[in-house]
């Protein structure tokens, strides 16, 4: 009779950062090109639907015939109104010059940080970067290579705390900056 036996299973959670290469790099500018280039086709056939739209109401005011009437309740306009506003947040943050943020975030990058969130506040042009560092050290400089950011200014660190409960005992970060990128 033959038993079966089950190999070992090893997970390795401290393993190195891999560095992202040359190849990752150029998917990643790729990628927000044509992301970029798709808000900015959006945005311009939204604006021609909007043109359209004006005419089409223009043109059937005009000629005192409606073909139906649409009534909207309070709730529902309100509805409609939040929706129109998020469409267009959406379309705001697509048509912003994203490759130049990531740039100046990626020009700064070291081995010894590893970013865990990048969080744009469009309205404010602001970043929020929230990541890990090996030590006070490493994170003090990677805060002054952001500082020397071409695109970024008013570069501080919001928040940082010692991870005692692990043996390397990493410094967890949010650094807050501004942007200066004309969209």
């Amino acid at each position: 009779m033959r038993m079966n036996t089950m190999a070992g299973l090893f997970l390795d959670f401290q393993k190195p950062h891999r560095r992202i290469g040359i190849s990752g790099m150029v998917l990643l500018l790729i990628g927000l090109a044509v992301t970029t280039f798709l808000g900015a086709h959006l945005f311009s056939r939204m604006q021609t639907l909007n043109i359209q739209e004006t005419r089409y109401a223009i043109a059937t005011r005009h000629s005192g015939k409606s073909q139906h009437k649409v009534s909207y309740s309070a709730a529902e306009l309100q509805k409609l109104r939040a929706e129109i506003k998020d469409a267009n947040s959406v379309m705001l943050q697509l048509s912003l010059p994203w490759n130049g943020l990531f740039k100046s975030i990626a020009g700064s990058q070291q081995t010894q940080v590893a970013l865990l969130s990048i969080t744009p506040d469009v309205s404010r042009k602001s970043i929020k970067i929230s990541g890990e560092a090996k030590n006070l050290d490493v994170l003090l400089e990677y805060l002054q290579k952001l500082q020397k950011a071409d695109s970024l200014r008013s570069v501080y660190l919001e928040k940082h705390q010692i991870e005692l409960r692990s043996a390397q005992r990493p410094v967890r970060f949010t650094i807050i900056a501004n942007w200066d990128l004309a969209p």
